[in-house]
């Protein structure tokens, strides 16, 4: 016992759940200690139970990478480990589309701004844009080297941001499908790229821990920005365009000045940091505002320990975290009416969250 109490002198303790995390040394152990964190009579539950969606898409196709709703908000596009991108009616609940023609994971998703034109991008190494009303592929768009990772359409939709493991951001045309000019001062994979609402600027996030800026209009970097002391695996710019939000991987290293998961709030026009979130322990891979500018949600945790938390842009607080997929959340996404966010993870479940 005497051995227990000193060698609890030496722990740390995170509230997680119904459970602790705790650090011994530079080592993370997950521990059930009920009675001692007050817990109560209550049964244990480990992992912690998955909280009920409103809305759970019957998609049994492997890990969701990808989703993106219509800009009608009619329809849920999501792309799959199975090399398939599928279209979905989420008030039916049931696929009206199934776009084949990958070759590897379908790792990205989106919609042109009209709705006619959904794009997918795929470890194979290539992009593909699809015309939905014929339900076939318009044109296949190469030029990368390495497994495309995101893409994104401008606002006015005349052009597609693509980047990956090659390290490079290509802008193509979409009326003829011509790689314009392509961008390159990233040391390591690129892991997001998003236009700005205006289409003026171009962001992204590397394993370079950096945040770039660019004009899209002449391929010149614009700033970057410094803070994040992992990879950065996601990016998105608020819908005013007045905030830029980029997400992290976990740091290993959990000593008293590292902020573990970071989330970090930017004034893209300055290149400040303005504020970073308390995010739990794990990889920040996906991130997304609601359309109303008022919500910034994430995903959040590591293993079966995922969580979405959703944050009050104005007050920077935190607003509401629940426990929505077991095992990676790969991507979140709000509805154009910001009615509904949709999820997907690793377990292979697209749910929709109100």
């Amino acid at each position: 016992m005497n051995h227990l109490k000193r060698l609890a002198g030496q722990f740390r303790c995170y509230p997680f759940w119904s459970q602790l995390l705790i650090t011994i040394g530079s080592v993370l152990v997950l521990v059930m200690i009920w009675s001692a964190c007050g817990a109560g009579n209550r049964s244990p539950s480990f992992p912690p139970p998955i909280e009920k969606p409103r809305l759970e898409l019957p998609s049994r196709n492997g890990p969701v990478l990808a989703l993106a709703f219509s800009p009608s908000g009619n329809n849920l596009a999501s792309g799959t480990s199975d090399r398939v991108a599928r279209i979905w009616d989420p008030s039916k609940g049931v696929v009206i589309q199934a776009m084949k023609g990958h070759l590897g994971i379908v790792t990205c998703i989106a919609f042109s701004s009209d709705g006619r034109i959904l794009v997918t991008g795929s470890t194979d190494k290539t992009i593909k844009l699809w015309d939905i009303a014929k339900g076939r592929e318009n044109r296949t768009l190469a030029g990368h080297t390495g497994a495309i990772r995101s893409i994104a359409f401008s606002t006015d939709g005349r052009w597609l941001a693509s980047t990956g493991d090659d390290r490079r951001i290509s802008l193509w045309s979409i009326d003829s499908g011509e790689e314009l000019r392509v961008l390159e001062r990233h040391q390591d994979p690129v892991n997001a790229v998003a236009f700005s609402p205006d289409g003026n600027v171009l962001a992204s996030a590397s394993n370079d821990k950096t945040v770039r800026l660019w004009d899209p209009a002449t391929g010149r970097l614009l700033r970057t920005l410094y803070g994040h002391n992992s990879r950065v695996l996601s990016v998105a710019f608020s819908p005013d365009g007045k905030l830029l939000a980029s997400g992290g991987a976990a740091q290993v290293d959990l000593g008293p000045r590292t902020r573990t998961g970071q989330l970090i709030l930017w004034n893209p026009l300055t290149g400040e940091e303005e504020y970073v979130f308390q995010t739990t322990f794990g990889d920040v891979r996906s991130l997304t505002f609601s359309p109303d500018n008022r919500v910034l949600a994430n995903s959040d945790g590591f293993g079966d320990f995922t969580v979405v938390t959703s944050w009050e842009v104005s007050t920077r607080t935190l607003r509401s975290k629940w426990t929505a997929h077991r095992g990676t959340i790969n991507t979140l996404t709000y509805s154009p009416d910001g009615q509904w966010l949709a999820s997907g993870g690793d377990d292979g479940r697209i749910r929709l969250w109100q």
